[in-house]
């Protein structure tokens, strides 16, 4: 502890040990330490009881122990959580993810975590789905062992709460500090920071708001960008001074209230990456963000329906006040809508020129200026039309998500029972995974393309079979294209195994559940 005598602020996220020692050891150092449990910290006791004996052991100390919690020291607004793990940040096939979770989490007791009705209904529901065994546990007294559906559940609980805490506005630098790290990277995974999460969708949405996000479960130490925002796991990075880059932010906060302008520091490059891809189940990444969307145009329409009759009022003064203000109303419309528009371009085909119009046309919202600007006539602009429109595009929105995700679930319904058939008659076959865009379009979305490694195979039987046996409502709904291949490998699109595919099926089904 000795080398840390330099330090404003001590920063541990997890892997001491027990979680009352712990603290009593940091709180001999004299420093303020924010300290967030991992699994070191919880191993021997009850999931749901180890911050509050944190807690209760740091009392009068200059230790915070965060679980879901924050801190402000100099200035500097702490966010900690363990976050726990779940599929999706890992990025394993959900059966790997689940052995290897159920390994790590043994020695927790998750027993009065899951005595909690609304704990053991969504965990539950999740072992459901990915038909996980439902722990036996009768509510007796008694050990049980941390279920991975409690890791998953946990997750989705940490990942809304930073995104309520991270809307809050907070006029200095923020840290994010977790057990877990945000997104899995293996040594020399340079793609890793590119691929979809539900941390990363976060980070996306709140680029601005976080400017650092510390985690202490890593092997080697980790140094990333996700979305804009720095990324650390494991031990110090040494060529980056934390403290030079925190001093940095602190200064140009003090720059922007004294309003003597900004300090220079690097502006942030966001990473381009897909919004939606099709392993995370489509609905979740979208209704994630298409609700926050939707939030805003709602209470535009609502705001402008209000108003829209004293556009005829009699006062000409009042008139174009009530003009001003619409316009006003309607520029934070458009902004949501442009970024609505964002995500639909990523479910079209980029060449759709008819769709290109309609989607610029959702975001064509221009009423007069009204109030200062001097108009030679009164204007004819139609606000009733213009609040159908508002009313049809927020429709649309909302429909979204759903309409996508149903999209992928019968493409990869289909596309699992078509490999399974296959795989039954010892032929190794692999799916062409379809685009996002494809997806959105319903007659793309019904084309299933299999390659197979075989040079002869009885192409009209199978097809025959299929259509009976894999019926949908009594009618087969896809179009199969089926060829062979010598070699899976060199093929330009990505081919997906039955075991994949069945990872997509259970993606959906999950996000399903916890949406």
């Amino acid at each position: 502890m000795t080398s840390v005598s330099d330090c404003d602020v001590l920063v541990v996220a997890g892997g001491l040990g027990d979680i009352v020692s712990s603290v009593e050891a940091l709180s001999k150092i004299g420093l303020p330490v924010v300290y967030v449990p991992g699994i070191d910290e919880c191993r021997g006791r009850e999931v749901t009881s180890v911050a509050a004996a944190g807690r209760e052991a740091a009392a009068g100390t200059l230790v915070n122990v965060l679980e879901r919690d924050e801190v402000v020291l100099d200035g500097v607004r702490f966010l900690g959580a363990p976050l726990w793990t779940s599929p999706e940040e890992t990025h394993l096939d959900i059966a790997d993810w689940f052995t290897k979770t159920a390994t790590d989490l043994k020695p927790i007791g998750c027993a009065d975590w899951w005595r909690e009705a609304s704990n053991s209904t969504g965990a539950s529901a999740i072992c459901a789905a990915n038909e996980w065994a439902v722990p036996n546990f009768s509510g007796e007294d008694g050990h049980l062992d941390m279920h991975p559906a409690v890791a998953t559940v946990e997750n989705r609980r940490t990942l809304k709460w930073l995104a309520d805490r991270l809307a809050c506005k907070f006029h200095g630098p923020t840290v994010v500090v977790s057990y877990f790290e945000p997104q899995a990277v293996a040594a020399g995974d340079t793609d890793a920071s590119l691929r979809p999460s539900r941390s990363r969708l976060l980070l996306r949405e709140n680029q601005e708001a976080v400017d650092l996000w510390l985690y202490g479960h890593a092997r080697e130490q980790q140094d990333v960008v996700i979305e804009g925002v720095r990324v650390l796991g494991g031990h110090t990075v040494p060529d980056f001074d934390i403290g030079d880059f925190m001093a940095g932010k602190l200064g140009e906060v003090a720059a922007k209230r004294a309003r003597r302008g900004k300090v220079d520091v690097p502006p942030r490059e966001p990473l381009q990456s897909p919004t939606v891809e099709i392993e995370t189940g489509l609905l979740h990444p979208l209704s994630r963000t298409a609700n926050r969307l939707l939030a805003q145009m709602k209470a535009v329409e609502k705001s402008v329906s209000t108003i829209v009759p004293h556009t005829m009022g009699r006062s000409a003064t009042l008139r174009q006040c009530v003009r001003r203000t619409i316009h006003t109303e309607m520029q934070i419309f458009k902004r949501a809508g442009h970024e609505a528009w964002q995500i639909e371009r990523e479910l079209y085909p980029p060449n759709n020129n008819v769709e290109a119009a309609l989607m610029h046309a959702r975001t064509d919202y221009e009423p007069p200026e009204g109030y200062p600007s001097k108009e030679a006539k009164e204007s004819g602009f139609d606000y009733y039309r213009m609040l159908d429109e508002m009313s049809k595009h927020i429709e649309w929105l909302s429909e979204l998500p759903n309409r996508a995700s149903e999209r992928l679930r019968r493409w990869a319904r289909g596309a699992y029972d078509i490999l399974q058939e296959l795989e039954s008659r010892d032929i190794e076959a692999r799916a062409v995974a379809p685009s996002p865009q494809a997806l959105r379009l319903e007659r793309l979305a019904r084309r299933l393309e299999v390659k197979v490694k075989a040079k002869d195979f009885d192409f009209e039987s199978i097809r025959a079979e299929a259509r009976k046996a894999l019926a949908f409502d009594g009618d087969w709904s896809f179009a199969l294209y089926v060829t062979s291949t010598d070699s899976f490998e060199g093929f330009s699109g990505r081919l997906l195994s039955l075991a994949q595919v069945k990872g997509i099926v259970a993606a959906v089904n999950l996000t399903a559940l916890s949406k």
